[in-house]
């Protein structure tokens, strides 16, 4: 019989609405555990001490199928799982799977059976079947293969407190753009969000903040144990639960570290075996070895924004040597792609109180004498960050060995505004429609032989499909179209034929020659597959120009003034044109064009009498143009060999200005441009912003800094800075001085000129508009200001410290725990990816090896310090690419020079191993000095080239 206490405590639970969070460990909360292959339910539920172990024999269970049909089980009998745990397992005759595409849920009914015969009613329990499992290296849901793409949500005051309607419309919007999947990055989500992605169907991923923990008994990682037991108890009732990660961008490979991950693995397993556990939310190929997870998810080219670059990244880490064990586990590539974007300020209005973010922008421009673009700043920051993402995304899914991709933002949040919809979920300056032509279940792609051309080059593209739907598309051909505005150019097709689900379908290849054209055009390639439904398409841009020079006659106004030797390739075309390398140039009149990297004191009285001068300022980097560590300038000083000095390196830091930026303070750079209306660039196809067929002419160039000239002059091209700095910046500048013209460029001309015709194009351009009659009105500065404005460059230039590249400083010393015990390295400056430095470059060792390339000359030398133990040898591993055949040399200390064979090279498309090894070294710290033969074999001044040091002491006592 049960006592007054029990009958009380029924009461008011068939009287009070029980708590239904499963995580709340009152009377009667239920938990659900299903079995796919069984077709099976377990309800598994807890009971108050108040009533007695046993009393509890029979329940009714109620099941609501996700088809509207009903279930219903009497006196089913209960097991006894533990002293006060209790579960009843049913069948479910029914059996409708939960997936992303077919959200299908259950509702259970159980109604205790009491001795008394009082019955309770248990709560609701919403539950969904799906089977999550891993094999030959991809993802499977409920037995089909599963292709990740993936958005992360960000926790912050507005994503944080959205409600019910406010998760599904966030939901329904990422499903509408192609998501299937979202990053929880470094957070819960609540459980309102996580019943709104059940019903959407949206798969998520959970994610610890924080450290873990190096010991196992460290209040650390008893906290992190209990925080992982929260998340798992919360996320295991839900089949939207794909992943449990233990943290983001965990590289340590610490032993106490890896001991405590895998406690929490083996947890994760206990608790809930049917989802998927990932060790560390970005790692890199040496984390591989260490730990168990059931998927990699690994930072690929992130940055990297053009598809020429991301495939550079892929193939290193997909195929090449970087790759670790990404062939053995499924693996998503982490925060891709990471772009900038710009806020706008027309959105003020929907926030309950002015955003910060959007005060210190408008401050920002108010300034710089900006406030009048940022509607301008935000279009064509938008534009760009749309087309570079698209390139990203579909580069990524040309690759089959990738398994997915988890974009780092689908909405803004707060200041970091790089989504694809703001902070409420309503879409920003693309369409879920076009969206989804590259994000969706089926995309077409194309690989091209390059993205523009001259009239008569051919155009060669591949188109393939990616496909990763569960139904395989019959198609009978594809359809595709080169045009010219609405003009077809040249069109064709393609079989088709079965294109299969999870992979990648190569149809066939393109070849078009360019027609002559009546001006220069942005050209569209489209394809499509008839009759499919929803609609396959996709398009891509190519530009088309003249390859011409400008006439002869009016070559001989032009100056080519070249003491640094670096303008070879603008003097081969224009061979009629004066050539002058001589240090003490003195212009012969004012009615020449001077073309120059350099500075002459007798230029401000040829400007001032008329004079007509163009300063290239741009760089020269060296052959092969490395991949770059998140598009970062990478040198921290600059020689003549490389750069002008007359309008020095104004570009921040010059390590930290990135091509395009990435919404974070430490990392300022482009956030996009815009091209004002100018003649030189009358015929130049644009739309009022630099598109990809800029990308050669800015990849790393440098800027000018516009405020510091007098009066802010606007430019012919300006960048528009990062919005935490908004400062006044330019690629292209004129100027008015005295009865003369300057005109300056900091677009890499000299590096990109005879491989591009772009800069050609451009460049013939510029001189047609420089030597001709139809001149615009440009900002007037004075000689003396020009003068003060110089000087105070080259002092800023020549006071400013160089700085070390710190954007992944925990990150740098992964490899050499690795490689080494502490004890046996104490510093390794790195010869700089161009020659310039052999400062300590702080850099994350993974991108140093897979995107970097050093390059060293005749006659070079390559300096590292090490330290060792007494009795240890010392192993320096060198991977070289280079036509050489001959030894280079080896000293230690600058004693005892020794060869190192470095014989039957490949050449340069191919990195081969050389080892040099010394013996017993006295204890300390010792430097180890390279050197190329001065009569090595060069290619554009450099002999070899550099992929990877490897510098490694071993105790042999």
């Amino acid at each position: 019989m049960l006592n007054s206490i029990t009958l009380i405590w029924i009461a008011l639970s068939v009287l009070t609405p029980l708590n239904t969070n499963e995580n709340d460990n009152s009377a009667y909360s239920v938990r659900v555990a299903t079995n796919y292959d069984a077709k099976q339910a377990k309800f598994v539920f807890k009971t108050p001490p108040s009533i007695p172990s046993g009393s509890i024999e029979t329940a009714c269970l109620t099941i609501n199928n996700p088809d509207g049909t009903t279930t219903s089980i009497k006196n089913r009998p209960i097991s006894t799982d533990s002293a006060n745990e209790f579960s009843i397992t049913a069948e479910l005759p029914v059996f409708l799977p939960w997936h992303p595409d077919t959200p299908n849920l259950y509702t259970a009914q159980i109604t205790l059976n009491l001795p008394n015969g009082t019955q309770v009613d248990l709560p609701n329990a919403r539950f969904g079947v799906r089977k999550l499992e891993t094999k030959n290296a991809r993802f499977y849901v409920n037995g089909k293969p599963f292709y990740v793409r993936a958005c992360g949500h960000e926790i912050d005051p507005i994503t944080q407190s959205l409600d019910r309607p406010g998760c599904l419309k966030r939901l329904r919007q990422m499903q509408a753009y192609g998501f299937n999947t979202v990053r929880h990055h470094s957070h819960i989500p609540s459980k309102v969000y996580r019943d709104a992605a059940d019903e959407v169907g949206v798969f998520i991923q959970m994610e610890l903040k924080g450290k873990i923990g190096t010991s196992e008994e460290s209040a650390r990682f008893k906290e992190t144990r209990q925080n992982w037991i929260d998340m798992i108890c919360e996320g295991r009732n839900h089949p939207s639960t794909f992943i449990y990660s233990l943290g983001n961008e965990i590289y340590s490979n610490d032993p106490g570290l890896i001991r405590c991950q895998i406690h929490l693995y083996d947890l994760a397993k206990e608790l809930d075996p049917t989802t998927l556990v990932l060790n560390r939310s970005g790692s890199n190929p040496l984390n591989d070895d260490h730990g168990k997870y059931d998927l990699i998810e690994r930072p690929i080219g992130e940055y990297e924004h053009v598809s020429e670059l991301v495939r550079d990244a892929l193939e290193l880490y997909l195929r090449g040597d970087r790759k670790g064990r990404s062939d053995k586990f499924p693996i998503i590539a982490h925060e891709y792609p990471l772009v900038a974007n710009y806020p706008n300020p027309e959105l003020i209005g929907k926030y309950k109180e002015e955003p910060f973010w959007f005060k210190f922008t408008n401050e920002n421009a108010v300034r710089h004498g900006l406030d009048h673009l940022l509607p301008i700043f935000t279009e064509n920051a938008q534009r760009i960050q749309t087309i570079c993402r698209k390139e990203m995304l579909e580069e990524a899914r040309k690759y089959p060995e990738l398994d997915g991709y988890s974009m780092l933002r689908f909405a803004d949040c707060v200041e970091r505004v790089s989504g694809v919809v703001d902070d409420f979920s309503d879409p920003k300056d693309i369409s879920a429609e076009v969206f989804k032509r590259t994000n969706g279940e089926t995309v077409l792609l194309c690989t091209w032989n390059r993205r523009s051309f001259a009239y008569g080059e051919t155009l060669q593209a591949e188109i393939m499909v990616s496909h990763h739907g569960g139904r395989v598309y019959e198609t009978p051909e594809c359809k595709w179209w080169l045009m010219n505005g609405p003009k077809v150019l040249a069109k064709g097709t393609l079989p088709a034929n079965s294109i299969n689900p999870v992979d990648v379908t190569q149809l066939g290849k393109i070849q078009v020659k360019i027609p002559s054209l009546c001006r220069p055009a942005r050209l569209t390639l489209r394809a499509t597959l008839p009759g499919t439904s929803p609609f396959i398409n996709n398009n891509w841009s190519f530009w088309a120009f003249p390859q011409e020079h400008l006439p002869a006659e009016s070559q001989k106004e032009i100056t080519i003034w070249d003491p640094q030797k670096r303008f070879d390739c603008y003097a081969k075309n224009y061979p009629a044109a004066r050539y002058i390398t001589d240090e003490d140039f003195q212009p012969s009149g004012s009615d020449e064009l001077i073309v120059t990297d350099s500075w002459s004191e007798s230029f401000y009285d040829y400007l001032e009498n008329g004079g007509n001068i163009w300063v290239i300022t741009d760089k020269c980097w060296p052959w092969p143009e490395e991949v770059g560590i998140f598009g970062l300038h990478i040198t921290r000083s600059t020689p003549t060999s490389q750069s002008p000095v007359v309008f020095s390196e104004l570009d921040e830091a010059c390590n930290k200005w990135m091509t395009i930026c990435s919404n974070a303070k430490s990392r300022h750079g482009n956030s996009g441009t815009v091209i004002y209306p100018h003649p030189a660039l009358a015929d130049l196809p644009n739309e009022g912003f630099c598109n990809l067929n800029f990308w050669p002419l800015l990849y790393r160039a440098k800027t000018l800094h516009l405020d510091r000239f007098p009066g802010n002059p606007d430019p012919v091209i300006r960048a528009i800075d990062s919005f935490y700095r908004g400062e006044s910046k330019g690629y292209m500048l004129e100027l008015a001085i005295g009865k003369g013209n300057l005109f300056i460029s900091t677009l890499n001309f000299t590096q990109v000129y005879e491989r591009d015709i772009v800069s050609r194009y451009l460049f013939d351009q510029l001189l047609r508009y420089l030597t001709g009659e139809n001149r615009v009105s440009a900002a007037t500065i004075s000689v003396a200001q020009l003068r003060k404005t110089i000087e105070s460059f080259k002092k800023e230039f020549a006071d400013r410290e160089p700085l070390t590249n710190d954007e992944m400083p925990a990150r740098y010393s992964t490899r050499w725990q690795w490689l080494l015990s502490p004890y046996e390295l104490i510093s390794i400056p790195i010869y700089d990816a161009h020659g310039v430095t052999k400062d300590k470059l702080d850099v994350h060792w993974e991108y140093a090896q897979t995107q970097w390339f050093y390059n060293a000359g005749p006659g070079d030398e390559l300096t590292f310090e090490f330290s060792n133990r007494n009795g240890s040898e010392f192993i320096c591993k060198l991977y070289l690419a280079s036509p050489l055949d001959q030894e280079l040399s080896a000293t230690i200390d600058g004693e005892n020079e020794q060869p190192i064979e470095f014989k039957n090279a490949e050449g340069w498309n191919r990195f081969v191993e050389t080892t040099f090894v010394t013996e017993h070294l006295n204890e300390g710290r010792h430097k180890l000095t390279i050197r190329i033969p001065d009569d090595a074999q060069t290619r554009d001044q450099k002999a070899i080239q550099i992929r990877d040091v490897q510098l490694q002491s071993v105790d042999t006592r």
